[in-house]
């Protein structure tokens, strides 16, 4: 064997060895990559998520929230009071078409106050002035 072939096998096997160790740190970044990657998602979730507590925890959307529910709590009563008075209604007893007017009319007292008081609030009044 010639000191040529000696070098070329030495050659050879440096090149395999250094092949396979940048094949080994290729993985080993492509691992590091994914790890990042994974934290950086992780991260945006939770700046999101906070984000949204953030906005949700804001007044206004608590009022919007707490009307939502009761529009829909009202809307829920109405209809049964609908059904209610309607049943009533169908009586030719004298009794039972003095409680119908009874409940209509508090039920548009009621309407009648809550827009009341949506006005007041919608104009700025703490206190509705007093008249005197």
């Amino acid at each position: 064997m010639s000191i040529d072939q000696i070098v070329a096998f030495a050659s050879l096997a440096l090149s395999v060895f250094f092949w396979w160790n940048a094949r080994q740190q290729a993985v080993a970044a492509e691992r590091t990559l994914q790890e990042i990657k994974s934290q950086i998602i992780g991260w945006q979730n939770e700046l999101n998520k906070t984000a949204i507590e953030m906005l949700s925890s804001r007044p206004e959307m608590i009022a919007m929230r707490t009307a939502m529910a009761d529009a829909g709590a009202d809307s829920g009563f109405t209809g049964k009071m609908a059904e209610l008075v309607e049943r009533l209604s169908t009586s030719n007893d004298p009794n039972k078409a003095e409680l119908v007017q009874a409940l209509l009319t508090h039920h548009a007292t009621i309407v009648l106050e809550r827009q009341r008081i949506g006005m007041n609030a919608a104009a700025g009044w703490a206190n509705p002035p007093s008249a005197g």
